[in-house]
């Protein structure tokens, strides 16, 4: 497990932080020389960071080109989108500048500071933030090595992995049945393949294979050929 722990990798917030407190500071500025946000500014934030978070996830399959990758030690990698922490960073700085410029407003006018700006931007805000934090402490991708599959910071090891189905974008792992399992609460992991660099069909092939062949798993150093994975 250690051995697992140890190729997580995760990228520096330090530039993104920088940035963020840069463009806020300017929109508190900003709505401070209006002395008040017009509210249509607002709603046109909040459109805008909407209407990105919806394309997202149709532009995530067109980008999944990439392959799994080694990791030092034996295993493999299936490293997620950079596009992913990107969005989640611009849609907390659309929704933070329009508080921001908000509350620049009230600084400005005196007015009081229990009230709360329009809901459709207050909520998203504190949605988008925690969706932003997330995507900074998350692990930077799925792993598998010869001593399970690691899911985020679950850690799935082979004899408990019944099975790995593909339906639809998720990536199916039936958990086997073992000591203390519940599986009317959890008997499966679903995984949102679009999450990765790597296509949902690779992303499936390469855990079966290794599901399906045990004594491959000693020896993951090198991608296995599909075509002895197929014919097996």
């Amino acid at each position: 497990m250690a051995a697992v722990i140890e190729h997580v990798r995760r990228t520096s917030a330090l530039p993104e932080a920088a940035a963020s407190v840069a463009l806020l500071g300017g929109f508190f500025l900003l709505g401070y020389a209006w002395r008040a946000p017009d509210r249509f500014v607002l709603w046109v934030l909040a459109g805008l960071a909407a209407l990105a978070r919806l394309l997202v996830r149709r532009r995530r399959k067109r980008l999944q080109t990439g392959s799994w990758r080694p990791v030092p030690g034996g295993g493999f990698e299936a490293p997620r989108q950079a596009s992913l922490r990107f969005w989640s960073w611009l849609s907390f700085v659309a929704f933070g500048s329009a508080l921001a410029a908000y509350y620049g407003g009230v600084v400005r006018t005196g007015g009081p500071y229990a009230e709360l700006p329009p809901e459709t931007v207050f909520w998203p805000a504190a949605f988008a933030f925690g969706w932003y934090v997330r995507e900074c402490l998350r692990p930077s991708g799925l792993l598998a090595t010869s001593a399970g599959v690691t899911v985020g910071r679950r850690h799935i090891p082979w004899p408990g992995l019944a099975a790995a189905l593909l339906d639809g974008d998720n990536l199916v792992l039936e958990l086997a049945d073992g000591p203390g399992l519940r599986r009317a609460v959890q008997s499966r992991v679903l995984v949102d393949t679009t999450q990765y660099a790597v296509p949902a069909a690779e992303l499936h092939w390469l855990i079966q294979h290794y599901l399906l062949f045990p004594g491959d798993r000693e020896r993951m150093h090198t991608l296995p050929t599909r075509a002895y994975s197929l014919a097996g």
